[in-house]
């Protein structure tokens, strides 16, 4: 299965500082300098390497970056961000990337896995950190969502696609292992217990 490069910027104090376990007890001067750099005060987070433009990818980011700093109230504005302007209006899936200087700003209504997982990951340890069963709510729903549109069965192995449309054909399945975020996997899969969720453990992810 061939592999699909990575599309998009996505800056690099964002992916390389704030997602990995020592960020999380890093200062809240760090976080407070990322959201002065990133974090526009409607809640959405600018690749500012890209042309300013969004991706579901880096909301997930800055959701959890502010779930690690404790900073609900920004939590809250990005969130809110990414349910007006990047959601599906055919599920709980998000559009990959919003462009400020194109009219509409989401030309592309296909999804990003990644981004979704970020999201979905975000709300489910959000609803534990400070007890909000709304948020646990969407995260199920986006993890429903993710698994009924792209988990999909190759053989004997299930597989996440990188989004909804265009990686599957009778010829070919495009998988991009970057997207296979395992921990976040681990969360979603505790957080459903329905049928769908016996999906999750098909594609082999612990």
């Amino acid at each position: 299965m061939p592999l699909l490069p990575r599309r998009g910027v996505i800056p690099v104090a964002l992916a390389g500082a704030l997602l990995g376990r020592a960020a999380m007890t890093g200062p809240l001067e760090d976080w407070h300098a990322f959201e002065r750099r990133f974090v526009l005060p409607e809640g959405r987070i600018v690749d500012n390497g890209n042309r300013n433009v969004s991706h579901s990818e880096g909301q997930g980011y800055g959701l959890l970056a502010a779930l690690r700093a404790g900073d609900q109230p920004t939590f809250d504005r990005i969130l809110t961000w990414t349910m007006n302007n990047l959601k599906r209006p055919s599920d709980n899936l998000f559009a990959w990337r919003w462009q400020p200087d194109t009219q509409p700003a989401v030309t592309d209504l296909n999804n990003a896995s990644d981004g979704d997982i970020y999201i979905a990951w975000a709300l489910l340890e959000g609803s534990r950190v400070w007890a909000n069963p709304v948020y646990r709510r969407i995260g199920q729903s986006i993890g429903r969502d993710l698994l009924r549109r792209c988990v999909v069965q190759v053989g004997p192995r299930w597989v996440l696609l990188p989004g909804a449309f265009g990686f599957q054909s009778r010829s070919r399945v495009v998988v991009n292992l970057s997207y296979y975020a395992f921990a976040a996997m681990r969360v979603i899969a505790q957080h459903l217990p329905d049928p769908a969720g016996s999906a999750w453990s098909g594609t082999g992810w612990p």
